[in-house]
C-alpha cells in the first residue's frame, strides 16, 4: 500500500506542475537608426502577434524595448519585423 500511495503522490505532483504556458522576457536592443516616426510602423507590425505585450514597445536613445512571450514568438522575428519597417 505505502508504495501505491507513493506512486499516486509523484503523479499528482508531476500533474500539478503541468507544462509552461507562457515565458514573459523583455527584448531591449539598439536600433540607432528607428526614428519616432517609423516607431508607429513596427508598433503595427509586432503588434499582429498575440506574444508582445502592445503597452510596452519604447524606444528611448536609440533602444527599443519591448515584453513579449518567448512560448510564442522569438527575437528574430522581432528583428526582421523592426528591419522590415526601416526599409
Amino acid at each position: 500500500m505505502p508504495k501505491l500511495l507513493s506512486i499516486a503522490l509523484v503523479f499528482a505532483i508531476a500533474g500539478l506542475s503541468g507544462c509552461r504556458r507562457e515565458d514573459l522576457r523583455e527584448f531591449a536592443e539598439p536600433f540607432p537608426e528607428l526614428t519616432d516616426a517609423q516607431l508607429g510602423k513596427v508598433k503595427a507590425a509586432l503588434g499582429r502577434y498575440d506574444g508582445v505585450q502592445a503597452g510596452t514597445i519604447l524606444l528611448k536613445n536609440g533602444i527599443l524595448s519591448l515584453k513579449y512571450d518567448s512560448m510564442q514568438l522569438a527575437k528574430e522575428n522581432i528583428r526582421r519585423d523592426v528591419a522590415a519597417c526601416l526599409k
